[in-house]
């Protein structure tokens, strides 16, 4: 929310931002899909995203696994199957 604009900076709340990392960030970062590699706009409100963590008691190491499913494969009942096959990619199973 943009309380005060000027020349120079642009302000939230107490916060200064330059107007050249306004340029850089913008708030809507895109997530494409795992499976279909589409894009899923924001408009999308039954796409889900998905973060499952493995964890190894020998190593001690862990390891992160980001997973986005689009609403459309969602819809068409495909999303189990297709989750599972990339657990399966990621030797997580």
């Amino acid at each position: 929310m943009v309380i005060s604009m000027n020349k120079k900076h642009i302000h939230f709340y107490k916060f200064k931002i330059p107007k050249i990392l306004m340029s850089i960030y913008s708030g809507y970062i895109p997530r494409k899909c795992s499976y279909t590699k589409q894009l899923i706009t924001a408009s999308d409100h039954a796409s889900v995203q998905l973060s499952i963590k493995k964890e190894n008691v020998k190593n001690d190491t862990d390891k992160k696994f980001l997973y986005v499913i689009s609403g459309n494969l969602r819809k068409q009942g495909k999303s189990d199957g297709i989750i599972n096959k990339l657990v399966e990619e990621d030797d997580m199973v």
